[in-house]
């Protein structure tokens, strides 16, 4: 990545974010995520199915309280001790804690997709 960036005369710098190095552009930094399916199916510019083809998407996102945020129920985190465990010489806890996400503006998510 350092290299296209570098070839289209754009510098990636690395900050430092909770001591680890984190590489940014134009001081936004620059995850990479393997959780999420980056190959997809491009019919014009709809995108349609999984398939594992040879196409890529690029996804940016603004998190921020105008942006995408995150949302946790009234009760916050629940610990609940729920007793000794019969197999073994341990006790079990269960922490329990409702969540979601909201995405006050549109304009805080993208996708590039169908890049070969």
């Amino acid at each position: 990545m350092s290299d296209l960036a570098r070839a289209a005369g754009n510098n990636l710098q690395w900050t430092n974010v909770l001591g680890a190095q984190v590489e940014s552009y134009n001081g936004i930094p620059i995850q990479t995520s393997n959780l999420i399916k980056t190959v997809h199916t491009v019919s014009g510019s709809v995108e349609t199915a999984y398939t594992g083809g040879a196409s890529n998407t690029i996804y940016a996102i603004r998190f921020g309280e105008d942006a995408l945020c995150g949302l946790t129920g009234g009760g916050g985190m629940q610990i609940v001790k729920v007793g000794d465990l019969e197999t073994k010489d341990a006790t079990r806890t269960r922490i329990k804690m409702y969540c979601g996400l909201v995405l006050f503006s549109q304009l805080s998510c993208a996708a590039l997709i169908g890049i070969a």
